[in-house]
């Protein structure tokens, strides 16, 4: 058997992006933040806001080309992370695609 990074060991192939995007808070206020990749089931998320564990929010990124549509999605926190103070990795798994 062949020996995969960590990484790699995903079902799913991660697409790496640095694209800008808005979060939309339960209580409906909107935060910018960065999607830093993304998945046919999840994204990670970075941000200057700490989001509690199984909140549900509502993700857009916008179009970066004409050849693509923008992605909205509901998503919930899986996990969170923080490398830096003030700066937040949210997992996100995709609940639903608007």
């Amino acid at each position: 058997m062949i020996d995969r990074d960590y990484s790699e060991k995903r079902g799913y192939m991660r697409m790496n992006m640095d694209a800008p995007a808005t979060l939309k808070l339960a209580d409906g206020t909107q935060k910018h933040c960065t999607c830093k990749d993304l998945s046919a089931i999840g994204m990670l998320l970075e941000t200057d806001t700490a989001i509690p564990l199984d909140d549900t929010l509502e993700v857009h990124v916008p179009a970066f080309s004409n050849q693509f549509s923008p992605l909205d999605a509901e998503v919930r926190v899986t996990r969170v992370d923080e490398p830096e103070p003030g700066l937040y990795h949210l997992g996100v798994e995709i609940l639903q695609m608007k």
